[in-house]
Parts: C-alpha cells; structure tokens; sequence
C-alpha cells in the first residue's frame, strides 16, 4: 500500500495524484482507487500492517489492526480502522511489543500511531486543505490537524514540525501493508 524511505521521494501530492497511485525511487502509494477496491472486495474482509524503523535504533515497530477499510472518492476516502490488535502467532511475552533486532522482548509496548486517523477523510494540500502544504503528505487526518500524524508527512523536522514520528518517536523509514484477513502466514520458529 505504501513504502516510504527518508530523502527518497516526496509525498506532497495532488488529490489526483493519490487517486491514481504513485511511485518514485522505490517509494510508492497504491492509490486510493485502489484501497477504496481492495476495501469492497466480496471474499474476505482486509487487515493492516505497518512496519517502521526508528530513527537513530535498530528497532522495528510491528503495528497490525484487525481492519481496515477506505469509502469511495463520493466520500472523500474516509477511514475506517479497527484495533490495534496483538499477534496471536507471537509467544504470549511479545505480544505487543517492540521487536529489536537484539530480540529484547523488555521493551514498551506498541502505541497506537493511527488513533488520529480513524473515522477521517482522505486530505490532500489541494482538497479539504488546512495544514497539509505546510508538512507535506496527502493522509486521514482531523480537521484541526493535517500532518502532525500523517505517515506520508516530510521525514525532515521544520520550525515547529518535528519530523515524520509514529506516537513520539521519531522514524525512519514506514512500509503499510493490506493482507485478507483469513491469511494464515506461514509458521515459524522463535527460538
């Protein structure tokens, strides 16, 4: 669905843009058409990965919610997102947590970096505008709000705007990923 990596591309696009999809230098967005068709689909219901680097650790953020479905362009493409949901596939002590590449499952557990685009709309700098020119990245945002939480905002901390971030950590690259909800992954060994 989306693959963003810093000083790569840009993510301050047209609506239309959006609509249709778009990719550069290995980054990409879908396109909303598309999620509005993914999210329609008759076989099976849709469920949302997210994977993100912080910056400055070797970390991994795993983020899945257990639904996701995007409306019709009518609508504005207007968010619908379930829990954020823990892996029943993990042992019962990393449920939820950061994955580091050291396996360190002591670490705090995942916060929920799309509460503030649930139940939005899609906007863009050029469509239901209010802050999105000013960070950059089309994204579901709050009224009052565009970038500060937007996943396609610029990676590059300006003025008051303090970078591309998931909660309050700062990240460095973001990779959101659809799946059916009856996929079974396959299985493996965690030792």
């Amino acid at each position: 669905m989306q693959r963003t990596h810093p000083t790569l591309s840009q993510f301050n696009r047209t609506w239309e843009e959006y609509k249709k999809g778009f990719t550069d230098k290995g980054d990409f967005w879908i396109g909303n058409d598309r999620l509005h068709s993914f999210s329609t689909s008759r076989i099976c219901a849709n469920e949302l990965l997210i994977r993100i680097k912080v910056a400055k650790e070797n970390v991994t953020i795993l983020a899945h919610y257990d639904h996701f479905f995007v409306d019709d362009q009518f609508n504005s493409y207007r968010l619908t997102l379930g829990m954020l949901e823990q892996n029943p596939l993990l042992p019962p002590v990393l449920d939820g947590m950061l994955f580091a590449r050291n396996n360190n499952p002591l670490l705090p557990p995942v916060l929920d970096g799309m509460l503030f685009a649930r139940n939005n709309v899609f906007t863009t700098w050029d469509h239901r505008t209010n802050r999105c020119a000013e960070h950059g990245g089309g994204w579901w945002s709050p009224p009052d709000n565009c970038a500060d939480f937007a996943l396609t905002a610029s990676f590059k901390a300006l003025n008051d705007y303090p970078g591309l971030h998931w909660v309050n950590t700062r990240i460095s690259s973001v990779e959101m990923m659809l799946r059916p909800k009856l996929y079974v992954p396959p299985v493996r060994n965690f030792t």
